[in-house]
């Protein structure tokens, strides 16, 4: 059997359902005009699917990898495909699933992936030794595991589940060229999760014959012990493992700590919050016992106080001072929103000898960013461009903080990225698309400068398209994307980048202008149409 025998054999109603799975966008990467459009192009696209691979006329075009930067200055590989390999990806694994699923060792230990709808569940994972108990928690994961994965390997394991071998060859001949190489698989794409999580079995499987307790979830590994030498035999354990299949340890993340140590880290956010809650509370206590006549009078009225009450106290003065401060007491207690804004100014103003360990620093931080964009609340704008300078790792979270408070605030939002931009010497494209990206949202608010610059960007081989797309997309909005740029762009553009290329180029269509007629020719493309219906619709909405 061949990988195309396998091809063949899709349906319409496979490629559809496919088709919506693949709808969510890569976790690592910005939302593209790929993810806003897969549910309204659904038989037209997928009838083009179907007649290429009839004709045999269907490539696999290879993805465009773009690093994500981690913590300690090293980067991990985002995928950007195609919709329709992502399709035919999504179709060939999906064939898989069930014998994969029975395949895995039970859920005791696997928390996720599961090869099945089940969805990530991290909180249940770090809490897993808690509730287990035990003397010693080891925190262990994978180095590079997406990028290690051997294609060769995979088969065998797919065989070891009872995956028809023209399936196994399809998916391998299908890795093999979105990769451009023996091994690997899309990272932020939800369709290798049931890849991955297979590859790993055979640690499993090993880790459980050997007795040892442990819980997986993705790549990262708990494991509990009664004593500390039973933790060191378990990373030996978990290492040999490991290298049988090509894998290795990431030893920078490796730690081995008590069971109360280990609480104590997980609860950190939780902890620091009440203590902020208690401190700021009592401070405001104290300031109330201070306070003037008028001072308690405007404390009084804020806190709802009955005009009963004010009265007794301030004229009859048959209410004594003490009685009154406890009934403004409920008062006093913070917002969520002001407790998570003193933990923020506490985190990014520590001094050197003050600084948490990355891996609580980077927890409060994107704690606190995600509830303060919840709140739309503008006190951490102060700080953001620095941040985005120190932290490129949190980049995404810092961005989506930004767009959430850019149509309040333009201006400190785009000083903000123009500071970024300006003053960090090494910009990934990753971390530069992001910024562009918010700027994007206030393209009248941009320096000229920084127009110049996304300019050349737009136009220039050394930078990835990621941050190229970007640049145009913000050009576009700032009526600043002439015909001379796209056509030179246009002739370079991956296949993987035209959606979002044409969606662009639709933002600059005016009547009978170089842009109306450029996507005259690109609506013959059943994707292409859908983006530029879309874009055209926003644009008469606005």
């Amino acid at each position: 059997m061949t990988a195309n025998a396998a091809l063949q054999r899709l349906t319409k109603d496979q490629l559809l359902a496919a088709l919506k799975n693949v709808q969510r966008s890569n976790d690592m990467l910005p939302p593209r005009e790929d993810d806003k459009v897969a549910g309204r192009i659904a038989n037209r696209f997928v009838d083009g699917i179907l007649a290429r691979i009839a004709a045999n006329d269907y490539v696999c075009a290879p993805a465009l990898l773009v690093p994500v930067p981690k913590r300690a200055f090293t980067t991990r590989p985002a995928a950007v495909a195609t919709l329709r390999d992502r399709i035919i990806y999504e179709a060939l694994v999906c064939a898989a699933r069930p014998k994969i699923s029975r395949h895995l060792i039970s859920s005791e230990s696997l928390i996720w992936p599961r090869a099945d709808e089940s969805l990530p569940s991290w909180n249940n994972f770090e809490r897993a030794p808690l509730e287990a108990g035990g003397g010693w928690v080891v925190s262990a994961d994978v180095a590079g595991f997406y990028e290690s994965v051997d294609h060769s390997r995979l088969d065998v394991a797919l065989a070891d589940a009872g995956v028809s071998s023209d399936i196994r060859q399809a998916i391998q001949t299908h890795l093999r060229s979105l990769m451009g190489a023996n091994r690997g698989l899309p990272q932020g794409v939800d369709t290798s999760d049931s890849l991955a999580t297979l590859y790993l079995s055979p640690v499993d499987s090993s880790l459980r014959r050997s007795d040892i307790r442990f819980w997986r979830h993705g790549d990262d590994y708990r494991i509990v012990t009664t004593d500390y030498p039973s933790a060191l035999q378990a990373i030996f354990e978990l290492e040999q493992a490991l290298r049988r299949n090509s894998l290795l340890l990431n030893s920078g993340k490796l730690k081995i700590e008590k069971l109360g140590q280990y609480s104590i880290a997980l609860q950190d956010v939780d902890l620091t919050t009440e203590k902020f809650r208690e401190k700021m509370r009592k401070a405001r206590e104290q300031a109330l016992h201070e306070s003037t006549g008028e001072e308690l009078a405007k404390a009084a009225e804020d806190a709802g106080l009955d005009d009963d009450m004010q009265w007794r106290f301030f004229y009859h003065q048959t209410m004594a001072k003490d009685e009154f401060l406890e009934a403004l007491a409920p008062s006093l207690t913070p917002k969520p929103v002001e407790i998570v804004t003193e933990m923020f100014k506490d985190l990014v103003d520590r001094r050197p000898k003050e600084k948490l360990p990355q891996n609580l620093a980077h927890a409060r931080l994107v704690f606190c960013l995600r509830r303060l964009a919840q709140a739309k609340s503008r006190d951490a704008l102060p700080w953001i461009g620095e941040l985005l300078i120190r932290r490129p790792d949190d980049t995404q979270d810092l961005a989506n903080y930004l767009l959430a408070l850019v149509d309040s605030e333009p201006d400190q939002v785009v000083r903000a990225c123009q500071f970024a931009l300006t003053n960090k010497k090494h910009l990934l494209d990753w971390e530069r698309a992001w910024i562009f990206r918010v700027l994007s949202r206030a393209p009248e608010r941009v320096h000229k400068a920084i127009i110049s610059t996304a300019q050349d960007i737009a136009v220039s081989d050394t930078y990835g398209w990621l941050s190229r797309i970007e640049a145009l997309r913000l050009l576009a909005r700032r009526g600043r994307l002439d015909k001379n740029i796209t056509l030179r762009v246009a002739r370079q553009v991956p296949e993987s980048f035209q959606g979002d290329f044409v969606g662009i180029v639709a933002m600059a269509e005016h009547a009978g202008n170089w842009a109306a007629f450029y996507l005259d020719g690109a609506k013959q493309d059943a994707l292409q149409a859908v983006v530029i219906d879309g874009v055209r619709a926003q644009r008469q909405r606005a």
